[in-house]
């Protein structure tokens, strides 16, 4: 089994924008300092934002283009 691709977002300067996140495929490594204890707590911060899903951290935001919040689950999200 291949290791999943993951996006590293250590801190928030900004909105940062994830074009071809594929859920089954990808992660985003959540530095632990940006205040989630865990993979469910971020995913329960996200929120859908018309075609977009967008995680809102200190300093700034992530957002997934184009892909639903349903899609997300909490192994999208690592929290290191």
């Amino acid at each position: 089994q291949l290791a999943r691709s993951q996006d590293e977002i250590d801190r928030a300067v900004g909105n940062d924008r994830i074009h071809d996140f594929a859920p089954a495929d990808d992660a985003v490594s959540l530095a632990a300092s940006l205040g989630f204890a865990s993979g469910a707590a971020a995913l329960a911060a996200v929120q859908q934002i018309g075609a977009d899903s967008v995680l809102n951290v200190a300093g700034g935001s992530i957002t997934f283009v184009g892909l639903g919040a349903a899609t997300l689950t909490a192994a999208d999200f690592v929290i290191g």
